[in-house]
């Protein structure tokens, strides 16, 4: 019996050996892709509020005095993708130890508002761009 708990506690105290393994490039492709989709959509923001800009330069009147309701849609709905992203980003550049700061129901509200606050942004600049 001596031995048996000799060797179960020898077991116990023993490290997996996946445990100090870096972690490769398909745990690490998720991250990446989200990188480049928040990325493209952020940054595809601002050509569209140029091109709005060019639509309106000989104008007398403003996006914001013709379609208020629309350009005020689109700058809060931009702000809340940029927050949500910097919250998403930061969820996954967290190490595991830290990430039960942030609870996993928290995460997949972020991860639902982000995309759409981000279209929503860009379908209210494409809407004013079509209706005047």
């Amino acid at each position: 019996m001596g031995n048996l708990d000799g060797d179960s506690s020898a077991v116990r105290n023993e490290k997996p050996a996946t445990s100090n393994r870096p972690l490769s490039m398909v745990n690490q492709r998720p991250k990446l892709m989200f990188v480049i989709y928040a990325g493209i959509l952020l940054m595809m923001y601002n050509p569209m509020v140029q091109i709005l800009r060019w639509k309106y330069q000989g104008r007398n009147e403003t996006p914001f005095e013709t379609q208020s309701f629309l350009i005020y849609t689109s700058v809060f709905a931009f702000l809340i993708a940029g927050l949500t992203s910097a919250f998403s980003l930061h969820y996954y550049l967290t190490n595991s130890t830290r990430k039960q700061s942030l609870s996993p129901l928290l995460y997949r509200i972020i991860n639902i508002v982000f995309p759409v606050s981000a279209v929503v942004a860009h379908l209210s600049l494409v809407l004013i761009l079509i209706i005047d």
